[in-house]
């Protein structure tokens, strides 16, 4: 089987920083865990039918 990767961006930040190219929201912290309950909701209906070795978070 072959490795795959993802990039997860989680766009919600304390501050944003000056050198960030990235979308990103300040403060939002009702809207960050709505956003990371339909984030998981989404990975689980992807790696239905898929088979996933192992999975590795950072």
């Amino acid at each position: 089987m072959k490795d795959i990767g993802i990039y997860v961006h989680i766009p919600f930040c304390k501050k944003k920083c000056d050198y960030c190219d990235f979308i990103s929201y300040c403060n939002k912290d009702k809207l960050l865990e709505e956003y990371i309950k339909y984030l998981k909701q989404e990975i689980r209906r992807s790696r239905t039918g898929n088979k996933i070795s192992s999975r590795k978070e950072i």
